[in-house]
């Protein structure tokens, strides 16, 4: 395989993956268990110059850095290389659960029993994240806010992940959300995230939105424009069930979505550890054992033609994902009209408007690193 040079001790081996401010290369390199594949994030020239993406990006790897959780991608090393700040985070082989979602709905859906081990996992590891305290015990208030389908992956070996905490918020960061601005994919927006007024209920909200779309192949919130989505989840006023939609939802998982996605915060669960326990009950009590190997089976089942990284072939590189689109310059004009969002004039000026709305989705490039093969 032909390398394409060195970031720090790293052999970048294959482009992956680009967006609007970075880049993702499958690499090798030290892992803590010894030399191997691994994903390296690195910022793009034109992104690499804004201080403030600097910074976002320099937040999102020491934050992720130290968490450590079977649940959570891991970042393995945070650094800078010739005056180019990269992040190497674990590689691992597998699809995303938007990717599931996709390939299931011509065959009669998910399982029932394997969305809510995916959906358990991933409360599980949200709530380590949530509690989570740092080395001089200081309680960090992380907030992930990017919590979607395509963040979610399951690996070829049945392994569920909560990826890309490039949108989480945390009292440690450095680089603060302006007032008003919204963070996050518009479909899996809380409505309280509209007004940036975010705690660990708002990560619940979204964790209800893939487990409802994850049972009925619907995307609950989605319209054909942000500017509709989002005039949704304002004139959203009660949880909705699956079970119609779909019959074989049990009708205890259809209460956990609907607990989970009540508008008022006060009414939904307090942690993603008690929306844990009720998925984790109700698998009890219907006796299903759901674990890795049956997700793997699951996953190789509607994916036979992903294979591991020792036995695939490279696919062909997809394209860079460009800054913003006239498209969607012109939603985001709408929004300020509505008043929803406010958009800081530095990133106006610097033509990285698209950031602001979107910061994980131009960061997701780790994500794909993840779920390409």
């Amino acid at each position: 395989m032909k390398e394409l040079g060195q970031c720090g001790p790293y052999t970048l081996r294959r482009w992956v993956a680009a967006g609007g401010m970075g880049e993702v290369f499958l690499s090798h390199g030290p892992t803590p268990r010894g030399p191997g594949p691994v994903a390296v994030k690195r910022l793009l020239p034109q992104a690499k110059d804004d201080p403030i993406f600097v910074q976002m990006f320099l937040d999102e790897g020491r934050l992720v850095k130290g968490l450590r959780h079977p649940n959570i991608c891991a970042v393995y090393d945070l650094g800078e290389d010739h005056g180019q700040y990269y992040i190497a985070m674990e590689w691992a082989d597998g699809v995303s659960l938007e990717q599931l979602i996709t390939r299931a709905r011509g065959r009669g859906g998910l399982p029932v029993e394997a969305v809510a081990r995916i959906i358990a996992d991933i409360a599980n590891a949200l709530d380590y994240a949530h509690r989570f305290r740092d080395e001089q015990d200081r309680f960090l208030a992380i907030v992930h806010r990017d919590v979607s389908p395509p963040n979610i992956m399951i690996g070829l070996r049945g392994r569920v992940k909560l990826l890309d905490f490039g949108l989480a918020k945390a009292r440690s960061q450095l680089t603060k959300t302006q007032p008003g601005t919204v963070k996050g994919k518009f479909g899996y927006l809380a409505p309280e995230q509209l007004t940036g007024d975010v705690d660990a209920r708002t990560d619940v909200f979204a964790l209800g939105l893939c487990m409802y779309e994850a049972m009925t192949g619907e995307a609950f919130f989605n319209q054909e424009t942000a500017a509709e989505t989002v005039m949704n989840i304002r004139a959203y006023t009660s949880p909705p069930s699956a079970i119609p939609k779909r019959r074989e939802v049990w009708p205890e998982l259809d209460a956990v979505i609907k607990r989970a996605l009540w508008p008022r915060r006060e009414l939904r669960f307090q942690s993603a550890g008690e929306m844990r326990n009720a998925i984790e009950q109700a698998l009890l009590d219907r006796r299903q054992r759901v674990d890795a190997k049956r997700l793997e089976s699951v996953v190789r089942e509607l994916f036979p033609e992903k294979k591991p990284l020792e036995d695939s072939v490279a696919p062909p590189p997809i394209a860079p994902t460009p800054i913003a689109s006239a498209k969607d310059l012109d939603e985001l004009e709408v929004m300020e009209e509505l008043e929803l969002i406010t958009l800081p004039k530095t990133l106006k000026k610097n033509g990285l408007v698209i950031a602001v709305i979107a910061f994980g989705a131009v960061l997701l490039i780790s994500a794909a690193a993840l779920l390409l093969l």
